[in-house]
């Protein structure tokens, strides 16, 4: 119960010290319960994020992204949200949208209604000039959240 706890304190719009702050609150949470797959989850993501943005752009980031990615993985091959964690590894840290696409795909089944899902998805198409894909993910996004503020000001960039 303290690891959910812990979970619950965390912020969904950071910045950088939110996201070094968001690292620890998730490691709590994790050394009080290491099965808490979406601690794990999350963590991926966002030291994916610390890493892409420039925050901390070292292999070291990297390592702990995948490491997170793998517990997820691990504990919920099943579920969607180890695979969309691992979209976010595959994209922030690697670019790899092939691997990226296909994470997405796979967690898009077990998360039909999860506006990161068309988010991610928005963004690779916009980093390729798929400009009418991206428009359309960004309108499912925000679809499913219309009440967050950084997915309505992504979904404006590509108009």
């Amino acid at each position: 119960m303290r690891a959910e706890k812990l979970f619950l304190f965390i912020p969904d719009e950071v910045a950088s010290e939110t996201n070094r702050q968001a690292v620890r609150l998730l490691d709590q949470a994790l050394a009080h319960d290491p099965t808490f797959l979406l601690a794990y989850c999350l963590l991926a993501r966002v030291h994916a994020y610390l890493y892409f943005v420039g925050f901390d752009h070292t292999p070291a980031r990297v390592a702990l992204a995948t490491e997170a990615r793998d517990a997820a993985l691990r504990l919920g091959p099943d579920r969607g949200e180890p695979h969309l964690a691992a979209a976010w590894v595959a994209y922030h840290c690697f670019r790899d949208y092939e691997t990226a696409l296909t994470e997405v795909g796979i967690a898009r089944h077990g998360l039909p209604s999860d506006a990161s899902v068309f988010d991610i998805t928005a963004l690779m198409a916009r980093r390729q000039g798929h400009w009418e894909q991206c428009i359309r993910n960004y309108e499912r996004a925000v679809e499913l959240d219309p009440r967050s503020m950084s997915l309505l000001q992504a979904a404006a960039f590509p108009y």
